[in-house]
């Protein structure tokens, strides 16, 4: 591509200096049209090291098939926002509980994420119950004096019935063991099942429950601050009463595959993944990766509430996360509404400013997050929901964004993306 870039550098060159050249008689010549079907610039994309390929075929999960179950789950665990619309914003903490689980550790970070202690003893006691699957999500709203609200909900598959009752309760008095103030027992309306307590800090009040619902174990943790509630305590069990009220039904429609059959679980279902650009472990924000439904993306959008009415409208149906988001619309024009949406939402926030975009990709839109940007010690999942930079474009019925602490990094992203998904 180098002696081709070169080329077309000189092409474009020479057409800007034809502009500024005295008039001389003769035929004229038209400047060669360097751009693709899509009006880029292919030969002046610069990918960096980004391989601009599809991967090979991810093949079937392996040992690693119980986090693909969680994928699978993740459209039978109930939103927090579907219990508190207000519950629309992910911190740090929410988003390490947001995920399907792909190992028992992994169940103890999200629940308790720092304290090692109770971590390990959470993945002890599951794995000796013969834990297969989960999938969590959480959402928090901010108040007069940082957050407000908070709420987790998880579902943890075990073998059967029996099993998920004794790891609801063996995981119930850990939790209790984690408290900083004294806790008391607490029912839940409608949930005799659910062994749940509450403490209070400060007057806020934090409530945990563990219900066994048939092999599932269904969790909640809830947290209300008294600054921003004249009732924290009635507010928090509330919230866990609903989000029961909710998630029994919800669980009760998935259909669990066979755990001899896990490891046959398809890694890509549909082969958008092998689309979607790939980086080094480290790179890519493994709590969201996957291929998911429109409804389970929400667990991981900015916004789920915006984004379901935008997923609707433009017709997505399958959204891949790897190094990059693809959103797979109806069509083009689908694909240009969520582009275009993606790219008016960045411009709401006063911290974020319009950059310059990708050489050679006129379409290509590019942003500086100035200030609230995630480092790199928050770990790619954070970084992009509050990425540094990023960049939105579109290509036939694809949308697709790219983030990066680095401008370079962002827009070489984008670019390899693009020539993956335009075939080039």
């Amino acid at each position: 591509m180098g002696k081709l870039r070169a080329q077309a550098l000189s092409a474009l060159a020479a057409i800007a200096l034809t502009g500024c050249t005295a008039t001389v008689s003769g035929v004229a010549v038209t400047p060669p049209d360097l751009t693709d079907s899509h009006g880029v610039v292919v030969e002046l994309l610069e990918i960096g090291n980004y391989k601009a390929r599809p991967s090979p075929t991810l093949g079937a999960a392996g040992p690693g098939g119980g986090q693909f179950e969680g994928i699978r789950m993740a459209a039978y665990v109930a939103g927090p926002w579907q219990v508190d619309e207000t519950l629309r914003r992910q911190n740090d903490f929410n988003i390490w509980a947001t995920m399907p689980f792909p190992d028992p550790e992994s169940v103890g970070f999200a629940m308790y994420p720092g304290v090692t202690e109770l971590k390990a003893r959470i993945a002890a006691s599951i794995t000796e119950h013969g834990f297969i699957a989960g999938f969590s999500t959480a959402r928090s709203v901010l108040g007069s004096d940082g957050v407000a609200k908070t709420l987790t909900n998880m579902v943890l598959r075990f073998p059967d019935a029996d099993a998920a009752a004794a790891a609801a309760h063996e995981m119930a008095a850990i939790g209790a063991s984690a408290a900083g103030a004294p806790e008391r027992p607490v029912a839940i309306d409608h949930h005799p099942e659910a062994i749940a307590s509450i403490h209070y800090d400060d007057g806020d009040a934090k409530v945990e429950s563990f219900a066994p619902h048939g092999p599932y174990m269904l969790y909640q943790y809830a947290f209300t601050a008294k600054a921003d509630d004249q009732d924290p305590s009635g507010r928090a069990l509330q919230l866990i009463a609903k989000t029961l009220d909710l998630q029994v039904p919800l669980i009760d429609r998935f259909v669990p595959t066979d755990p001899s059959k896990l490891a046959a679980l398809p890694k890509d279902p549909t082969g958008l993944m092998s689309r979607v650009l790939s980086g080094d472990g480290d790179q890519e924000p493994g709590r969201a990766m996957g291929v998911w439904g429109p409804d389970t993306w929400l667990h991981f959008a900015f916004d789920p509430i915006e984004t379901a009415h935008l997923l609707d409208m433009a017709g997505v149906d399958r959204v891949a996360q790897r190094l990059t988001t693809i959103y797979q619309a109806r069509d083009t024009a689908g694909a240009t509404l969520v582009a275009d949406q993606i790219s008016a939402g960045m411009t709401k926030f006063p911290s974020v400013k319009p950059i310059p975009g990708v050489p050679g990709f006129p379409i290509a839109r590019c942003f500086n997050r100035t200030k609230g940007f995630a480092t790199n010690e928050g770990g790619p999942s954070v970084q992009r929901l509050y990425p540094r930079y990023t960049c939105v474009a579109r290509v036939d019925r694809y949308a697709f964004t790219s983030f990066s602490n680095h401008e370079v990094d962002a827009k070489q992203q984008l670019s390899a993306q693009y020539l993956i998904l335009a075939g080039k």
